[in-house]
Parts: structure tokens; sequence; C-alpha cells
């Protein structure tokens, strides 16, 4: 009996080296270096370097590295932490960093140097694409006005993502005339929102941390900058300051919610599988065409953001999930909003009792608003019950227009 086990054990082991050999000398070897495939922005202990060897083919290695199977080290595996709270509430909890690739093509590095440090300092970054010319060009001639920035003490810098081979040139040849713009390498496209504005965070840190506030912002707003900074001297607790207009809409929207109701067919970009996130609602959050906040807000946001999964929508990621990590809470404000929307020929009158933002306005918009803006003369409800005069009769204009 004990022959037989000696021999069995002979075979198993026989067996056992001779798939060892076939593995190790495979036609399909292929080599992984584990620092080529997770590379880790976040500073770690230094530690020797490993290979992970494997004998499938590269596709197949692609497609399990892809979803975190295979070659992962039991350190880097980082579980998603989505929480769902009472009231199916959805949060994340997780504290394992996670890797960030955020690099500057564009770094506009000098454009916080000249500051007025007797003054409060703010800073505005304006999300951009890469091929919105005429919107920056609109913004630098109204409320961007160089002059202006000087005058009231803040600075506007643009956030880009890759242009094309035909708008490259253009975009570098624009960054280097104004000094204003930040390109990313990334893409530009909506799931990518959420990680142009941590690249916005994260510049404002290494290249203007002095500024005592931070605004988000897009390019199709008018930000009225007086009423702005005035909303800010009156704001209480302004060490950890957010203020903005917090958005309603929370629900998290199902493909199945989208099929059934008449919401517009703009609603579709913001679906959200279960795959995704489970719940039901986001945490309170703003609405992303503003939100203005102090460095140590933007200093918690942006470490809140090496714990949190990338989200493509970017004011829930960074002013719903960063923001209830982060322990911070939001301070409503009646001027930083949408609505009404501001006809041209009121904005002398509309910013009057402390608005700050416009409704979204296209570049030509943008100007007149401006220029109606500082028209001076006007006696405000008069000119505003011209302006209701003028709308009425142009809407009876169109529908005569149309009855025929």
């Amino acid at each position: 009996m004990r022959r037989f086990w000696y021999a069995k054990y002979a075979v198993t082991l026989l067996a056992s080296t001779a798939l060892t050999f076939h593995l190790l000398y495979s036609t399909t070897h292929v080599k992984i270096d584990k620092e080529d495939i997770f590379p880790i922005a976040i500073e770690r202990p230094s530690e020797s370097r490993t290979s992970f060897s494997f004998t499938k083919s590269s596709s197949y290695l692609r497609r399990k590295l892809s979803q975190g199977v295979l070659g992962t080290p039991h350190s880097l595996a980082i579980p998603p932490r989505w929480t769902v709270l009472p009231g199916n509430i959805t949060v994340h909890e997780g504290d394992e960093p996670i890797p960030v690739d955020i690099s500057f093509e564009i770094s506009a590095e000098n454009l916080c140097e000249d500051y007025d440090m007797s003054r409060k300092m703010l800073l505005i970054f304006v999300a951009s694409s890469a091929d919105h010319f005429s919107q920056r060009k609109v913004i630098r001639e109204t409320w961007g006005l160089k002059l202006l920035q000087h005058a009231y003490n803040y600075r506007i810098v643009f956030l880009l993502g890759k242009g094309s081979k035909t708008s490259q040139p253009l975009i570098e040849h624009e960054g280097y005339r104004y000094g204003d713009l930040v390109q990313m390498n990334l893409t530009e496209s909506f799931r990518n929102l959420g990680r142009k504005s941590v690249a916005g965070l994260l510049w404002s840190k290494n290249f203007c941390s002095r500024a005592d506030f931070v605004l988000k912002t897009d390019d199709d707003i008018l930000v009225h900058v007086p009423n702005l900074l005035k909303a800010l001297e009156g704001a209480r607790n302004s060490d950890s300051l957010l203020m903005c207009h917090e958005n309603r809409m929370r629900k998290i929207l199902r493909k199945e919610l989208l099929d059934r109701t008449d919401l517009p067919s703009s609603y579709h970009k913001y679906e959200v599988s279960r795959n995704e996130l489970p719940g039901q609602y986001y945490p309170p959050y703003c609405s992303g065409m503003a939100y203005v906040f102090t460095s140590s807000v933007r200093d918690r946001l942006l470490d809140a953001s090496m714990t949190t999964p990338i989200f493509f929508i970017e004011d829930v990621y960074l002013t719903g999930f960063c923001r209830h990590k982060a322990g911070i809470v939001i301070k409503p404000h009646s001027g930083i909003t949408l609505r009404p929307p501001i006809n041209f020929l009121q904005a002398s009158c509309s910013f009057r009792d402390g608005r700050i933002t416009s409704q979204e306005v296209g570049a030509d918009e943008l100007q007149l608003m401006w220029v109606e803006l500082n028209t001076q003369g006007f006696f405000c409800p008069q000119l505003l019950g011209f302006a209701n005069q003028r709308k009425d009769s142009d809407s009876s204009k169109d529908n005569e227009i149309s009855s025929l």
C-alpha cells in the first residue's frame, strides 16, 4: 500500500513539473509590470518592483485587467463602497486611495502672480469646451475684462480638454496670447466633466493657492462679479463656505423611468444604471452652473475626490458625493439661479437686487446682455414695463406668422 502511495506522489510531482515548464516556455508568454498597469499618482511607501507572468492572450489580459480581476495585488483591489442611507440616498464611504491620472498640456501657471494681496482674492474657473472659441472671446470682452479683473481682484481661467488636429494649434495660440487657458489630457465629452472639475481643483491648489475664494461656472453664464463679492463679504462661517443653488432634482434617473415619462430627450444623458449606482436619490448637491467655495473647502473636496470613484455628473460628484464625504454643508443663495430668464432688455435692472448669474445664454445674447447691463440712465420699473410690452408684441407677431 505504501509503495502505491509513493508511486502516485511521484507521478503527480512529474506532471506538475512538466506543466510548469510548459507554462514558462509557452510562445504566448506575456510579461506585465504592475507599475505600468496601475499608475498610482498618490505617494506610496517605496517597495520593490514586482512582475506578473501570464500565459494568456493579450486581449484576454486586457479584458481581465480592465475588470480588476487578474494580476491585481490585494492592496490595490478597491471595493466600490457605495452605501444607501435611510431614505434611499446613495453616498460613498470608501477611504481607499484611487489612482489619479491628470496632467496639463497648457497650465497658465503665471495667471495668479499679480493679485492685490491686501484684498480678498477670487479665482473663477470656467468649464469650456476646446472648440468654444467664441464663448471665451465674449467672456473676455464682457464680465471677464482684464480691467475689471484687476479692479475687483479676481482672475478667470478656462478649463479645456483635448482639441482636434485642426483646433489644437488655434488653442495653443490662444493660450499664448491670453495666458488664461488650462488644457488637460482628457477627451471632451459629457462623461468627462467630473474629471474636468477635479482637474480645476487640482490646478487651483497647485497654481493659485493664494485665492481666498474659488467659483466654478460654465462658459454660457454671465457672472455679476460685484454682486458675488458682496455676497461673499456677508457670508458667515466663510472658512467652510460652499454657496450655490441647491438642486431640487435629486432622483437617480433610470432607463425605465425615462422610458415611461415625457422628460425632454436632453435628460437621457443623465441616465444611470444600477451597475453604476445603487439607491434612488443623490445626496444634496449644487447646481453645476455656478458654485463658490473657500480655499479650505477646495482642499477638502480635493482630498475627498482622491478616495471617491469619478462619477460623470459633475455637480453630483463634487458637491454631492465628495461634499458629503468631506462633511461640508451647502449654503444656498437666491442670487445664484437660472430663473427667471433675463431678457437682455431687462439686464440693467435684473441684477439690481443682488442676482449673481444669468440663465444659460449663447455668445451673442451674452454680449447684448452685457451692453444693456452697463447702460445707465434708465428707470428700471419703466424699462421692465417696456420689455414686457415688447415681449407681448413679439409673441403676437409670431402667432400671426404661424397662423399663415
